[in-house]
């Protein structure tokens, strides 16, 4: 496989991650904190990520391959 391109996305969401998970060492994810992620730090991720093509740090990857 030829990697076309690899960038991360998730820029917004490093710091409710951060909070949720090391800072209030939860362990579960309620409805409601899903909805909010869902609608509010999922569209401003993907509205940085399109303004800075990708450049940025996220705490996740995309990855678009194809075969050789």
């Amino acid at each position: 496989m030829d990697i076309v391109s690899l960038n991360y996305f998730e820029t917004v969401g490093i710091i409710p991650y951060y909070i949720v998970y090391k800072i209030l060492r939860r362990r579960a994810i309620t409805n409601s904190s899903t909805g909010f992620y869902n609608n509010v730090i999922l569209p401003a991720s993907l509205a940085l990520y399109r303004l800075s093509r990708g450049k940025l740090i996220g705490k996740n990857l995309v990855l678009i391959a194809r075969k050789a």
